[in-house]
C-alpha cells in the first residue's frame, strides 16, 4: 500500500506556484512496532525516489502509548530516516500530556470532536485554544479535523490552528475528480482503487 502510494505521490507533477506536494499515512499500531519498519520504509522511499521529508506518518495517541518506550525509539528512528510524524486524532484517546515531551513528532491533529463543538459549546472552543497553545508551545504544528463549516474554519483561523482538514474543504476524491481539480495530475498512473 505505501509503496503504491509513494509511486503515485513522485508520479504528481509540480505545477509552478502549488508548492510541494506531500503524503500523510496512517501508520497501525501493528506497523509501528514491527522490526522491519524502518528499513522497508528506507527501502520504499529508496525505490520511488520519494524524498522522506514528502512524508507524513499520522499515529494516533493510543497506538503511541501502547508500548511508550519502544514507541519513542521507533518515532526516533523515523525522524533519522527523515519522515515526519504526526499525532493523529489528539485528545481522543490517553489522557495524560507528559508524553507529548518525549515524543519526537511535528504535527498534532487536532480530533473532530472537539472541532464539532465550536459552533455550540463554548467550552469547545476554549479547549482547542488551549491544545493549539499547548501544540505551538512544543513547536508543533497544528491540524483541525473534520472542519466542516466556514464558520469552523473562521473560528479556527482565529484560534490560531495552523492547517484544517475537512469536508469543507474537498471531499473525499476520486483520481479523476482530482484530475478535473489539478488538470496537471490527468496522466498521473492511478495504482490502486
Amino acid at each position: 500500500m505505501w509503496e503504491r502510494a509513494c509511486t503515485v505521490l513522485q508520479a504528481c507533477p509540480l505545477p509552478e506556484g502549488r508548492g510541494d506536494v506531500s503524503l500523510s499515512l496512517n501508520l497501525s499500531a501493528r506497523h509501528l512496532m514491527a522490526d522491519d519498519l524502518v528499513p522497508a520504509l528506507d527501502r520504499i522511499l529508496a525505490s520511488t525516489g520519494v524524498s522522506p521529508d514528502a512524508i507524513t506518518l499520522e499515529i494516533t495517541e493510543t497506538q503511541a502509548l501502547y508500548d511508550l518506550p519502544a514507541a519513542i525509539d521507533q518515532m526516533w528512528a523515523l525522524r533519522r530516516l527523515g519522515v515526519r510524524l504526526a499525532i493523529d486524532d489528539f485528545g481522543s484517546g490517553y489522557a495524560s500530556l507528559s508524553y507529548l515531551q518525549t515524543l519526537p513528532v511535528e504535527t498534532l491533529k487536532i480530533d473532530r470532536s472537539f472541532i464539532a463543538g465550536l459552533s455550540s459549546d463554548p467550552k469547545a472552543n476554549q479547549l482547542v485554544r488551549v491544545i493549539v497553545n499547548l501544540a505551538h508551545g512544543f513547536g508543533m504544528r497544528v491540524v483541525a479535523e473534520g472542519v466542516e463549516t466556514e464558520h469552523q474554519a473562521e473560528e479556527l483561523r482565529g484560534l490560531g490552528a495552523d492547517l484544517g482538514q475537512g469536508f469543507h474543504f474537498a471531499r473525499p476524491l476520486t483520481p479523476h475528480a482530482l484530475a478535473l481539480l489539478w488538470p496537471e495530475l490527468a496522466d498521473v498512473p492511478v495504482v490502486g482503487p
